[in-house]
């Protein structure tokens, strides 16, 4: 009777010991299966960072293409903004004050006179006839009138022009 009572034991605690060692490996599994899952969506994520970085990769010929397209358009439109003018259908004073007004930019007429050593009248009466020709701006809001290009221009002897054609 000892020896059932010793073997029912054994059995009971052989039961609980089994049952202790099942809860531990399902519990493995689990992290294992967590494990499995945290691995699969950092594959998965790697995945979809690389085909971003693909699809980057492959637009660049196409964006550097559609930038150089957009560069060559704005050139193109500020190329035809620029005139061409003979000088030899201008007076060489009238030239100087298009050249000087291209190289500072805003000026009144007695600076332009000042800075080409001319009479201040002579200067605004040739700013009038440049203005007339769609060259000059006068300002007319200002005290005194201040001056600009109307349009970029590029002043070019008859030579030039006549070895273009």
């Amino acid at each position: 009777m000892l020896q059932v009572l010793i073997f029912g034991l054994l059995t009971v605690v052989f039961a609980i010991s089994l049952k202790k060692m099942w809860s531990k490996v399902k519990s493995i599994e689990m992290s294992l299966y967590d494990v499995r899952e945290r691995e699969e969506r950092k594959r998965k994520s790697i995945e979809d960072r690389l085909s971003q970085i693909e699809e980057k990769v492959k637009n660049i010929p196409f964006e550097l293409a559609e930038k150089f397209k957009r560069e060559l358009e704005e050139f193109m439109e500020e190329r035809e903004k620029i005139e061409v003018i003979d000088e030899g259908s201008l007076s060489p004073a009238k030239v100087e004050i298009l050249e000087l007004l291209m190289k500072e930019g805003v000026m009144t007429s007695a600076e332009i006179a000042k800075r080409v050593g001319r009479v201040v009248s002579n200067v605004s009466k040739d700013l009038g006839e440049l203005e007339k020709a769609g060259l000059v701006i006068r300002d007319k809001r200002t005290r005194p009138y201040k001056c600009y290009l109307e349009k970029k221009i590029k002043v070019v002897s008859r030579k030039k022009l006549s070895t273009k054609g």
